[in-house]
């Protein structure tokens, strides 16, 4: 095919045996992923569509590509960027109106690594849910990457891995939007990240029957920077496979998440629906989380001194599941179902050197203000208080001849 080329396939049934090569602006365009099919047919593990040189600004449009059932027949990914000892770059280009179809246990459908200015849409993956059969895998290199407008159908892997697995290598500017994905319970995750990543935004679509919904984590010592989330609901299968719903696990010290507008509906196998291993800044913002109850934890945050920060703010917590967070520093407010700052009155009776009333917090305050109502009867010289999950006792008072009356107020 020549340089700057334009073929264009007809209705119908076509069969691939041996890899079609891209070339530097050129596109292939067929009439629609109904109508235009081709079938892999050569030797297992081989590439339907690949490149041997650097090239740039090719497409390839409205067809079917079908990569096979079986595992000695099979293709391995329909579309690679880089084959075999090729480290060229691929620049701008553009795979749009596709149907990627692998129903083998096998890569995903597109292996896309060592590109710049990348775009995937309005496409549709589909598979069996053999494991391994799974979307699109970008490894590094990889700087700049659209994913828009695409469906996924009982993928037996990830809709959409993004893997920097060298430290000079980067997978960074992922913008993910606007797709759906059907699992119904195969178990594959819908986005995975690992290593190093960087600005990565996954924004306004819907993720369903996955076992975790939106995964990162470390790989080799390797870290992820600023992942954005917003605008994605996350629905369980009829098999109720849905674990977590985001899971951080890879952010080093710099890094950023953010989560916001989030609807997640999880199944009594969930565990949370959002879990934080590690990260720098974490934030939270006007998300609701679904849980059955007494199962899980809305929001579970065991990082440690690997979170720094942890912004709980807006959200809908309300409902039977926990919310259980430990980083260095939290910020709560406004959370419906999940009570930060709570104030009332109790009385101390005559006599008594101690009182227990209910804070009605979410969680442990871990500020609380006493302010005495009356002038007691005795002279108050030392009291205390202490706290658990459900009380407080404020310790150390005798009020003298009558009761003392107090007001308090708590703080998570």
């Amino acid at each position: 095919m020549p340089v700057g080329g334009i073929v264009e396939l007809t209705e119908g049934t076509g069969a691939v045996a041996n890899a079609i090569p891209m070339v530097s602006q050129a596109t292939i365009r067929g009439r629609g992923k109904k109508s235009t099919k081709l079938t892999w047919s050569g030797a297992a593990n081989g590439y339907m569509f690949t490149y041997a040189n650097a090239i740039s600004h090719w497409s390839l449009q409205d067809m079917w590509l079908y990569g096979g059932a079986h595992a000695t027949d099979h293709s391995d990914y329909l579309v690679r960027t880089q084959a075999s000892g090729n480290t060229a770059d691929c620049e701008g280009f553009l795979l749009k109106g596709l149907r990627l179809e692998s129903d083998h246990d096998g890569p995903a459908c597109l292996g896309l690594s060592h590109f710049i200015r990348a775009k995937v849409l309005e496409c549709d993956f589909i598979s069996s849910g053999d494991a391994g059969s799974g979307g699109c895998y970008l490894f590094d290199p990889g700087q700049g990457f659209e994913f828009g407008h695409n469906n996924g159908y009982y993928l037996g892997d990830n809709f959409c891995d993004f893997v920097g697995d060298a430290a000079a290598n980067w997978i960074e500017d992922v913008d993910i939007h606007d797709f759906f994905l059907l699992n119904d319970g195969t178990g594959s995750r819908g986005f995975a990240g690992a290593g190093q990543f960087r600005r990565v935004q996954i924004h306004h679509g819907t993720l369903k029957g996955t076992s975790n919904a939106i995964e990162t984590e470390a790989s080799a010592g390797l870290y992820g920077y600023d992942l954005f989330v917003d605008h994605v609901t996350l629905l369980p299968g009829s098999s109720g496979a849905t674990g977590i719903g985001i899971k951080i696990n890879s952010h080093a010290s710099v890094g950023r998440t953010i989560i916001d507008n989030v609807h997640a509906e999880l199944t009594a196998t969930s565990s949370a629906g959002v879990h934080i291993l590690q990260g720098n800044v974490v934030k939270v913002l006007r998300s609701t989380f679904i849980l059955p109850v007494g199962t899980g934890n809305r929001i579970y945050c065991a990082g440690g001194g690997a979170v720094q920060e942890l912004h709980l703010i807006d959200n809908d917590l309300s409902g039977g599941a926990a919310v259980d967070v430990t980083p260095v520093a939290i910020v709560r407010r406004n959370n419906i179902g999940y009570v930060t700052e709570n104030k009332g009155t109790a009385t101390l009776l005559n006599g008594q050197t101690s009182v227990v009333f209910a804070h009605g917090l979410a969680t442990t305050p871990t500020h609380v203000t006493i302010s005495w109502k009356e002038n007691p009867t005795n002279v108050i010289a030392d009291w205390w208080w202490t706290a658990d999950a459900t009380n407080v006792t404020l310790n150390g008072v005798d009020p003298g001849a009558s009761n003392l009356d107090f007001s308090w107020e708590a703080k998570v």
